[in-house]
């Protein structure tokens, strides 16, 4: 039965293959079809081909690497299958590194060993498991630019950031804090925690860490706004005005909006926006004490 998927695909199986955490019988999925957790389905479409999970068919790995390095790299394609292995060496060539020898992977097609090494290099893995943050928040970040600059924002030294990293280096999420009322009142901005990893605790874990940072610093407040712009709750697509405050109180979750994650970590509903972010889409205010 496993000649029946190729050679290739087989391959990848083995590699993926790890006796202390796999059982002795794999199964492997058809070409197009997708492994998802029930959350994540609903809201694909029929056919869509997207996946929270590895799967051994080359449709799913052909993943562009993308090299921005003027005067050093001539633009352009290349069509040559490469892998992750391959960044290394890459990055040693570019350092001229010339004794470094991988033990997988070879430089990338296009290049060349510079004459003088750039003063830096940056490396980006844009993890495609967080689609489904563009689903729900699409106006949140228009662009991968706009995305950078909010994480530069939040490594300024008044701020807290921290990040949750499993012991292979995978980040899990990421949490910061931006202090007001001379740093009395914290905001949390942002959440996040991997689609995949989510309901295991990580986000409880993050908020707590931050509750802690908080205090050291002296604040009393940790507040957040928690957006409404896809109807995720009774508050959304309706007129909140003239009475916000018994929208507030009769306010129910339709489609696993966050605030009641919040609520269980001891955050109270303090108030809300009406149209923060257009007509009928509110931003819901929480808050708690840190002391």
């Amino acid at each position: 039965m496993a000649r029946d998927i190729g050679a290739e695909a087989l391959e990848l199986v083995r590699r993926a293959y790890h006796p202390s955490r796999l059982g002795d019988l794999q199964l492997v999925l058809t070409p197009g079809s997708t492994a998802n957790y029930a959350p994540e389905s609903v809201n694909l479409a029929r056919h869509d081909p997207r996946s929270s999970h590895a799967l051994p068919w080359m449709y799913a790995e052909r993943v562009p690497i993308v090299v921005y390095a003027p005067d050093l790299v001539a633009r352009g394609d290349d069509a040559h299958r490469v892998t992750l292995a391959d960044l290394a060496p890459t990055a040693a060539r570019l350092m001229v590194f010339d004794d470094y020898a991988a033990p997988d992977g070879t430089p990338l097609p296009g290049i060349s060993r510079p004459e003088t090494p750039p003063r830096v290099i940056v490396t980006f893995v844009i993890d495609g498991g967080g689609w489904n943050v563009l689903q729900r928040w699409p106006d949140a970040w228009p662009n991968l630019d706009a995305a950078l600059e909010e994480v530069r924002e939040s490594l300024d030294e008044d701020r807290i950031s921290r990040v949750a990293v499993a012991g292979e280096g995978i980040v899990l999420g990421w949490i910061g804090g931006i202090p007001s009322y001379e740093g009395k009142v914290w905001e949390l901005h942002p959440l996040v925690v991997r689609p995949d990893l989510q309901r295991r605790g990580i986000g409880r874990a993050l908020v707590a860490d931050l509750e802690k940072r908080v205090r050291e610093r002296g604040g009393l407040t940790l507040w957040l706004g928690t957006d409404d712009e896809s109807g995720m709750t009774t508050l959304s697509g309706v007129d909140l005005y003239p009475n916000v405050l018994e929208h507030l109180a009769n306010m129910r979750n339709l489609r696993g909006h966050p605030y009641e994650f919040y609520q269980k970590l001891g955050f109270s509903i303090i108030g809300a926006m009406p149209d923060a972010n257009g007509p009928g889409k509110p931003d819901i205010y929480m808050a708690k004490r840190c002391r």
